[in-house]
């Protein structure tokens, strides 16, 4: 399942909430940074996310409806 992959990727970048919040950053929606105790992304895993990002993209452009 798509969704399932787009979860699994966010996953891999400590917090889910940090990694969404930059995929939606990178899509034009800005809707701030994780709040404590949450942490942000660190650089090497923004690097990583923005290399997947491609990949995110165009699983989650599938999904929309």
């Amino acid at each position: 399942n798509a969704i399932n992959d787009v979860i699994c990727d966010l996953l891999q970048f400590g917090c889910l909430y940090s990694g969404t919040k930059e995929v939606l950053r990178l899509r034009g929606i800005n809707i701030g940074k994780v709040r404590d105790p949450l942490m942000p992304l660190s650089e090497e895993e923004l690097q990583k996310l923005h290399r997947s990002a491609e990949t995110l993209r165009g699983v989650i452009n599938a999904l929309e409806l």
